[in-house]
């Protein structure tokens, strides 16, 4: 049988950041909640030595969880909710899909359409959905200029 040690929050050193990265992304918006609400009870027993930095989308479920406590001594940092980042975006996406347009015009994948693609509502749509995260963007990209989609029809 192997050694097993407990750790206990006095084996911490001084000063320890508990980041959860993607809250959002569980499976299960109950056990979202469930993780989150348990963290939020009990942070103001453990101290000021232990922080946590939690990050996720703006999900109604999550954003109700963190309004039901009292958390004055929290930061909140609401990420690419900016018009300069959504401007960013667009010109990300209309330059990569122009590029994406062009080179598929080279080789007769895009030859038999005149018209703009992606057409501007669907930047805009685009530009909503990834709530001013380019990583989103860049991956958008990266999927359309694999090869020519079917969803991407022009």
């Amino acid at each position: 049988m192997g050694y097993h040690r407990s750790y206990l929050i006095h084996d911490l050193p001084p000063f320890t950041v508990i980041v959860i990265d993607g809250l959002d992304e569980c499976t299960d918006r109950d056990q979202q909640v469930e993780l989150l609400q348990g963290i939020l009870r009990c942070i103001d027993q453990l101290g000021s030595s232990i922080r946590f930095l939690i990050s996720c989308r703006p999900e109604r479920h999550l954003e109700k969880v963190f309004d039901d406590f009292d958390l004055s001594h929290s930061h909140r940092i609401h990420l690419g909710q900016s018009a300069e980042d959504n401007d960013d975006i667009r010109t990300f996406l209309r330059l990569s899909f122009g590029r994406i347009c062009q080179d598929r015009r080279r080789d007769y994948t895009m030859s038999i359409t005149d018209r703009q693609w992606p057409s501007d509502e669907q930047v805009e749509e685009l530009v909503d959905r990834v709530s001013g995260q380019f990583i989103f963007a860049a991956t958008v990209i990266t999927f359309v200029d694999d090869e020519p989609k079917t969803q991407w029809k022009p």
